[in-house]
């Protein structure tokens, strides 16, 4: 069975409501309505500006039971050439587009309040603008589930969520309504690393999920299993509801076979697959996240949640003053994209007896670590080690804060030797005869 996942852009709007304005400006309101918009899917809401090519300031207080997001400005404007009579002439059209995702939370007819919008100080308002929200079909050939793991966690923890999405049907046109993810109680990161087969796909402007597919069976169905991932780094603690995703799609239904247009039969182009548009919805869950201690808490420490090891090594052990060394630390453990710059320079054994270069190479993730790179030099014959260098974390498997240390690394460094005119021309002077 083929399946398709297949995100949802909308298009361009029809004109569906006129903005007010004095003068050679004028705003308008404007929702595309060619295609039916169902509820719990989002929808996109224009604000077009004629006579100005700047983004003017709107107030979008009016459409929060809409929960409004916005998806970016684009420039509209072009330049249209006229030849009458043999005479031409040129006119500047110009138009801004200010594009916001909207959400349908219910089936029915809703209107869209009036905004305001303010460019070049004068507020202008839209008219407002009135829409059939439709209901989509339900299906057991459908279903979604959301997981965020662990359930309970710390500030900074790292949290894996997964939307599976189990599809019996061919389906096309899939729209994702992932509330957690507008949560500003959490902030979303891409995983370290990228498995391999998985693809990236971007639900909404900023917004992006890595998405696997597999063949399995659900419920006793054989199923597809399209499985959208990403982290959550909760930023304050709490308890925090998991609402509900809601998924749509259009799913085949059947095919019908076009007639032809000259004989009352079937006509040899053979049929056509009919779709229809169902909507899935996943339980809600809930998410504990608990605050991290205030007591003992290491100096040093930014935030780190997780388990992690360090490690380093150096390019060379053997040294005269002022030869770089290529020092190597390797970081392992829980999610490495938090993961920061050692600050060597607030190490005082280090500070004071080696040259640490302001520049840094940026960091790396290879193999399960995260490899920071620099060059040192000596400073002084009397170094005998780079010193040991601390990671402070919190370990949530312990509930309490630990620090990571490398083993030192054993140096011997040399006085610079200074080659004299002598070591040029060698030791002594020898007289050759003929």
């Amino acid at each position: 069975m083929r399946m398709s996942l297949t995100l949802v852009v909308l298009g361009l709007s029809c004109v569906s409501a006129f903005g007010a304005g004095g003068d050679s400006v004028r705003v308008t309101a404007q929702v595309d309505t060619s295609r039916d918009i169902y509820a719990g899917e989002d929808f996109q809401y224009h604000i077009i500006i004629d006579g100005a090519r700047q983004a003017g300031q709107v107030d979008t207080a009016p459409l929060n039971p809409w929960n409004p997001r916005s998806a970016g400005m684009q420039d509209l404007s072009r330049t249209v050439t006229q030849i009458i009579n043999g005479r031409s002439s040129t006119q500047v059209i110009e138009r801004i587009a200010m594009t916001y995702l909207l959400t349908a939370p219910v089936a029915g007819r809703i209107t869209l309040p009036s905004v305001s919008v303010v460019i070049q100080g004068r507020i202008y308002r839209t008219e407002p603008v009135t829409l059939n929200i439709a209901e989509p079909g339900t299906t057991d050939l459908l279903d979604v589930e959301i997981a965020v793991t662990p359930s309970q966690c710390y500030v900074g923890q790292p949290v894996e969520l997964a939307v599976r999405f189990f599809v019996g049907q061919d389906i096309r046109n899939s729209q994702f309504n992932i509330p957690v993810l507008a949560n500003d109680a959490f902030r979303l990161e891409m995983p370290d690393t990228i498995p391999a087969g998985a693809s990236q796909s971007e639900l909404a402007p900023g917004v992006t999920m890595i998405v696997t597919q597999q063949t399995t069976v659900h419920k006793g169905r054989r199923a597809e299993l399209f499985t959208l991932r990403n982290i959550l780094l909760p930023q304050r603690p709490g308890t925090f509801a998991i609402e509900p995703v809601t998924v749509s799609t259009d799913m085949a239904v059947g095919r019908t076979r076009s007639r032809d247009p000259f004989f009352d039969d079937f006509s040899f182009f053979g049929s056509q697959t009919q779709y229809k548009r169902f909507q899935v919805r996943s339980q809600p869950s809930s998410l504990t996240v608990r605050p991290l201690p205030a007591e003992n808490r290491p100096a040093g420490f930014y935030g780190l949640v997780g388990d992690y090891e360090i490690m380093a090594e150096a390019s060379v052990t053997k040294v005269n003053i002022g030869d770089p060394i290529t020092l190597c630390i390797k970081v392992a453990g829980g999610f490495l994209k938090p993961v920061q710059w050692p600050d060597l320079s607030a190490i005082p054994d280090l500070a004071r007896n080696f040259k640490i270069p302001e520049q840094q190479a940026s960091p790396v993730v290879e193999n399960g670590f995260k490899v920071f790179t620099q060059t040192l030099r000596a400073n002084n014959d009397s170094v005998t080690e780079i010193p040991s260098i601390e990671l402070p974390y919190f370990s949530p498997t312990k509930g309490q804060y630990a620090i990571a240390r490398t083993k030192p690394i054993p140096l011997e460094v040399a006085q610079t030797r200074i080659l004299t005119g002598a070591d040029i021309e060698g030791r002594q002077s020898v007289t050759l005869s003929k």
